[in-house]
């Protein structure tokens, strides 16, 4: 049996049991299943700190998180819940006018991230705004999970040697961390749940909001809109925005609603390259891939 790639050492809280699994190219190789006693987003930060290639996938009840680490650098930040809602929200921040081209797919499971390699690689996308895109899916994935304790963490590593171009560095990954967890703190402080930002609100439609100061918020407040549309929308800060909703909760003029993901209507352009492009691209999937088998995708929630 082929011995799995060097693990990086675990403390002595932590039970690992071993699967072994054939990927769809026949290779062996080794999924790590950890019950940690830590919070989940201690255990994103101990791969990124050992500079680990390969794959997080983190599960709680029909809940799932996974990362796409390439040497310690984030490719990929995903969560079940809002999946869709995230990535074009992120899209409409950064590039509206590709909305059309970069649309959620279901016939694909890390459809993110081949989205990013292939604007990347064919111009529609910078590197930088590549990264913008990728920066606003992680934040709103790690405020959800630095407020996950108790879950299954599978690590599978990875021998690829690639980098992408637009990856997050663990500085700017390290950065991240620290402003949503002082925006975590903040919502504990004022008494919100952190699961109220896949929330929509609504205003109690009697009152006459109409100042200045809430004109833009207060239409937002229309119950098809949750926190993270609030603060990509508006130039007002993710702090004032959470102290307003606070505010209005505890005055009883708004309320909450449950708020649905979008539905997959993947309407973009079939990706035309040339024969070389298209080689190119099938080549770099398979260092992407081949080494990472998949856990069975949960149900969305």
């Amino acid at each position: 049996m082929k011995t799995p790639p060097d693990h990086p050492p675990r403390e002595a809280s932590r039970l690992q049991i071993q699967f072994i699994d054939i990927t769809s190219s026949g290779q062996i190789m080794t999924n790590y299943q950890v019950h940690s006693t830590q919070a989940a987003a201690t255990e994103l930060l101990h791969y990124v700190k050992q500079r680990a290639t390969g794959r997080l996938i983190i599960v709680r009840r029909s809940k799932q998180y996974h990362f796409d680490l390439f040497q310690g650098q984030i490719a990929t930040a995903v969560f079940s819940v809002h999946r869709n809602r995230r990535w074009q929200r992120a899209i409409a921040a950064q590039v509206p006018h590709l909305i059309s081209h970069l649309q959620p797919q279901n016939s694909q499971h890390n459809w993110e991230r081949s989205h990013l390699h292939h604007a990347v690689n064919q111009g529609w996308l910078t590197c930088k705004q590549a990264r913008g895109i990728l920066t606003d899916c992680t934040r709103e994935v790690l405020f959800s999970l630095v407020n996950l304790s108790k879950a299954s963490v599978y690590w599978q590593p990875s021998n690829s040697k690639l980098v992408p171009r637009w990856t997050l560095s663990s500085r700017t990954f390290q950065h991240l961390y620290e402003d949503v967890q002082e925006l975590s703190q903040q919502w504990r402080e004022l008494g919100l749940n952190p699961r109220w930002v896949h929330q929509a609100f609504k205003l109690d439609p009697s009152l006459d909001l109409s100042s200045a100061m809430f004109s833009n918020l207060t239409a937002s407040l229309d119950g098809k809109h949750c926190f993270w549309d609030f603060t990509s929308d508006l130039s007002v800060s993710r702090a004032t925005v959470s102290r307003i909703l606070s505010h209005f909760l505890e005055q009883g003029i708004i309320q909450r609603i449950p708020l649905r993901d979008l539905d997959n209507t993947d309407t973009s352009e079939p990706k035309v390259d040339s024969e070389a492009e298209s080689e190119a691209e099938a080549q770099l999937e398979l260092e992407l891939n081949s080494h990472i088998s998949y856990i069975p995708t949960m149900a969305l929630a």
